[in-house]
């Protein structure tokens, strides 16, 4: 079952990426609105392991919330019509869709890191078995898929570089990401993934040429400060009050 969401989810990832190319949206901002995760995870802690909103919570999710909102709202230069992409041109889309997708797909992630916390915590699941059983079955079931791809298209190795190194990458950080969150208090393990949006704008802009407009850059400094706000303010104003108590 894991594995099948995963995988699920790995295409929505890649079609809001996609979609966020045909609406010349910096890849950066599209990554920022997977931090509503936190959203979705703080919210079903509460009901499920009793951990309490705060207004560090509700600050968060404003932020967040404002980010999405501010995303779709911006708009990259030349309007309506035609863009370039992959020396192909389509139809400039709406960044309504890629947010929405993206907006979708971290409910997503976030339900996978609350049952993989359940697993572990009720059913003495170790997380390291977990994740490299999911991972094996994801894989297998993704063989027959590249097999047939590489047969339509030309085998291009720098692409198969690439996504042997994007796969090593991503297994390690969800794996470190899930143990974090199925070991100790889920809302912090996600605070670091803030990073994330900066490093996709970058690599945005130097490999696509999709550059990041005024009012982007200010929807991922929302969503950044939103996923801190979220995540570490409980934490650290926490300690705070008991050191004065």
């Amino acid at each position: 079952m894991d594995a099948t969401i995963k995988i699920l989810a790995g295409w929505g990832v890649i079609i809001s990426f996609k979609y966020a190319l045909y609406a010349q949206v910096n890849q950066g901002a599209i990554t920022t609105i997977y931090n509503l995760s936190g959203i979705y995870v703080a919210m079903i802690s509460w009901f499920v392991f009793n951990e309490k909103l705060n207004r560090f919570h509700l600050i968060g999710m404003f932020l967040l919330i404002g980010c999405a909102v501010t995303i779709v709202l911006s708009r990259s230069s030349g309007g309506e019509g035609k863009v370039e992409v992959y020396d192909s041109e389509v139809d400039k889309m709406n960044p309504l869709i890629p947010v929405l997708m993206a907006a979708g797909i971290s409910l997503v992630y976030a339900c996978r890191s609350i049952y993989v916390k359940l697993f572990v915590k009720n059913l003495n699941f170790n997380s390291f078995d977990f994740m490299t059983y999911s991972y094996l079955l994801s894989g297998i079931i993704f063989v027959p898929h590249v097999i047939s791809s590489m047969q339509e298209y030309e085998f291009i190795l720098e692409v198969v570089v690439l996504g042997i190194i994007s796969g090593i990458l991503n297994a390690l950080s969800s794996f470190f990401l899930y143990y974090a969150t199925s070991t100790g208090v889920t809302g912090p393990a996600y605070s670091l993934r803030s990073i994330e949006p900066i490093i996709q704008a970058v690599f945005g802009s130097l490999l696509f040429e999709i550059y990041l407009n005024g009012t982007q850059i200010f929807a991922i400094c929302l969503g950044i400060l939103g996923s801190l706000t979220l995540t570490l303010g409980p934490m650290i104003f926490k300690t705070k009050d008991k050191k004065k108590a």
